[in-house]
This record gives structure tokens, C-alpha cells and sequence, in this order.
């Protein structure tokens, strides 16, 4: 049997056409914004989400995003105290020792002009305008 990916089955989770294009941007959005960064030198990313918030963790793991902590009772929200679990995606290989990153300006416009032009023809692809 197959193994079903974490894409898929966020976009099983969503449903409907419309939240399928809306996530199909936030996903090109997001996976822009991973992408340059990684080439600003950034080594990692990590997300802090509510836990048992469904649609949040799906769609950090099918962005490639991994559990790597739980704080508990550390959030409030609605009157109640909320775990929270912090989400780890290592976006390059971890080098012997790391340099710093580089602003978004030094990044070649070409890389850049390039990732953001794959982002666009995912929104398209999905039914954007």
C-alpha cells in the first residue's frame, strides 16, 4: 500500500475548489518565501503552532516541516492555557561552521525573479487570475 504524502493529504483535508486555490497560494506563498531564504543562508525555519490545530500542522508537514517540541500550558487563548509545539525544517545541510545571512537584496535577481515566477505558475495552475 502506498503511502498517501503529507501534500495530499492536506489537500484531501481541504476540500473544497476554493480552499484548494486559496491554499494553493498560501502553498506557493510559502514555499517562495522558504526558497529565498534558504539562498539568503538561512540554515533553519521553525513554526510554533497551537497543537490541535489540524489544518496548521498539516500544512506545515506538507511544506516539509517536522515535530521537533512541545511546550505545554505555555499559551492562552480563549480562556484556557494551550500547548504549543514548535515545528523544525532544516533548509540546507548544516555546515561546519555557519556564515551570516546575506539580505534579500544580495540574493541574484535571477534566483529570485526564478522562484517567484514558479510561485506565480502554481497560483495560475490552480485556478488563480
Amino acid at each position: 500500500m502506498k503511502k498517501q504524502s503529507n501534500l495530499s493529504r492536506l489537500l484531501d483535508y481541504a476540500g473544497t475548489y476554493r480552499i484548494l486555490c486559496y491554499l494553493s497560494w498560501v502553498l506557493a506563498a510559502d514555499g517562495a518565501l522558504l526558497a529565498l531564504v534558504s539562498r539568503q543562508g538561512y540554515i533553519n525555519c521553525y513554526a510554533l503552532i497551537t497543537e490541535g490545530n489540524l489544518a496548521s500542522e498539516e500544512f506545515h508537514k506538507a511544506l516539509g516541516f517536522e515535530p521537533a517540541a512541545r511546550l505545554e500550558h505555555c499559551g492562552y487563548k480563549m480562556g484556557q492555557w494551550l500547548n504549543l509545539c514548535y515545528y523544525h525544517l532544516a533548509l540546507s545541510a548544516r555546515p561546519q561552521a555557519p556564515v551570516k545571512p546575506v539580505p534579500l537584496s544580495a540574493v541574484p535577481a535571477e534566483q529570485a525573479e526564478s522562484v517567484l515566477r514558479r510561485a506565480a505558475m502554481l497560483v495560475k495552475g490552480a485556478g488563480g487570475h
